[in-house]
């Protein structure tokens, strides 16, 4: 069994797509103006209905190959500000969070 995707919900879908757009560089395909499908990242954004309840806020975490680039890249757009630390688990990783809170953490095993 193999993870497919993870799924945000949100009432603020614009705000969201924008936010992942600028963070992944790409624009989403966009499937009948509900669905914001990252596929290459396995994200989907999901528009809630107003009467709705948000879920609770996830962390996503991104396997990349230079975590200090990719900060530097996020932190020029106004996206990041603590820098990336060396963690005791033996990964090196900053994080961000989106316009509904969850954590985008980028990390690199050391």
């Amino acid at each position: 069994m193999k993870l497919h995707a993870t799924c945000l919900q949100t009432h603020n879908i614009d705000k969201m797509a924008a936010f992942y757009e600028r963070v992944f560089g790409y624009a989403p395909t966009i499937d009948g103006g509900v669905d914001f499908r990252f596929l290459e990242h396995q994200l989907v954004v999901f528009k809630l209905e107003e009467n709705e309840p948000q879920t609770t806020a996830v962390a996503l975490i991104y396997n990349t190959e230079n975590v200090d680039e990719e900060f530097s890249r996020l932190h020029a757009m106004g996206m990041a500000d603590a820098a990336p630390t060396d963690k005791p688990w033996g990964v090196r990783s900053f994080m961000i969070n989106d316009p509904d809170g969850n954590t985008l953490s980028f990390m690199k095993q050391l």
